[in-house]
């Protein structure tokens, strides 16, 4: 609307507001050389109010892991009087997942501008940690439930009630296994799917996953349920991959499943803490102002997210270059 503003008011004039008054000098310089390069925009000088120099770092980090681990021992370093003078900005919420993971083991209170988000509540990551849980505890009747049918294995509707109201404390496999009308050869299925999820926990928590996704038929799935749904498979695959990610680092699944609850008291905390590193996407902080910024993930298919890379790449470097006009650390 302002670069066709002249379009539709003939006579109407543009004032342009050329003075940032909020960065240091050379932070200024480096979003110009960015924004610079998108052709639908108002042609404007941009001059800083300050002359100081802010501090900018580049940081290559290995992966999301060591990325998230950098920044915490940063933080560390400069906390001083307030962790809310540190913003942590992304493009999308996923990128939180191992942030939210480095700052609940390092202790490091945080708070989260989209409060409700927790990554482990993904409906894929519930599927997951209930595999997970089962091959721990085969007595759990809420984990069995829940997967029986993921991918679909003719578990009907009678028998999942069958299995909620089963009073005696039995293996939830052998309840349905030694039901009087369970047909033979559905029988010889359950036990060798118990089979499965018992060697679940006699092998690598990463390992783990993969024969879920894989062996278990989870991708099937994912497959049936993009299609009917009609969702984006990659995206679904993303988050596969995010949740191996969050793994990386605990060798057991009774680790994992500690970790998982932890994170889930820690954002139950954010609801209250008063003092805690910003986490945010860009869009959450429009009009905000943080000491420190840290912008993660910068790299192509996140950010320009990948959605946008064809048909809408000035706005994501619009959207950067905005978030670029607060930077002090990166």
């Amino acid at each position: 609307y302002m670069v066709d503003f002249h379009s539709s008011f003939k006579n109407g004039k543009k004032v342009y507001l050329t003075t940032n008054y909020r960065s240091k000098k050379n932070i200024v310089d480096i979003s110009k050389k960015l924004i610079c390069n998108n052709i639908g925009r108002n042609k404007k000088e941009i001059i800083s109010y300050e002359n100081e120099k802010g501090i900018i770092k580049f940081l290559k980090p290995y992966n999301e892991y060591v990325q998230g681990e950098e920044i915490a021992n940063i933080i560390k370093k400069i906390v001083g009087e307030s962790y809310s003078n540190n913003a942590i900005l992304y493009r999308t919420n996923i990128e939180a997942r191992s942030l939210i993971d480095s700052f609940t083991r390092r202790k490091i209170p945080f708070i989260l501008l989209d409060k409700g988000y927790n990554f482990f509540e993904h409906f894929i990551c519930k599927d997951i940690i209930n595999y997970l849980t089962l091959s721990i505890d085969p007595f759990n009747k809420v984990a069995f439930n829940s997967i029986i049918n993921k991918p679909f294995r003719y578990i009907s509707k009678s028998n999942l009630s069958y299995v909620s109201k089963y009073e005696e404390h039995k293996n939830v496999f052998d309840i349905l296994i030694d039901k009087n009308d369970t047909a033979p050869f559905q029988a010889k299925k359950l036990n060798e799917l118990k089979s499965d999820i018992s060697y679940l926990n006699k092998i690598s928590l990463g390992s783990a996953i993969q024969y879920i996704i894989s062996s278990l038929g989870y991708i099937d799935y994912l497959r049936e349920y993009a299609n009917k749904f009609n969702q984006n498979f990659s995206d679904l695959e993303e988050v596969l991959e995010e949740l191996k990610g969050a793994a990386e680092g605990f060798k057991t699944i009774i680790e994992f499943l500690t970790h998982v609850e932890n994170v889930k008291e820690e954002i139950e905390k954010n609801k209250i803490i008063k003092d805690g590193v910003i986490l945010s996407t860009i869009h959450g902080v429009k009009g905000m102002e943080f000491k420190n910024v840290f912008i993660i993930n910068c790299v192509e298919e996140t950010i320009p997210h990948k959605s946008s890379i064809e048909d809408n790449l000035e706005e994501e470097r619009r959207l950067f270059y905005g978030a670029k006009r607060w930077l002090e650390i990166a």
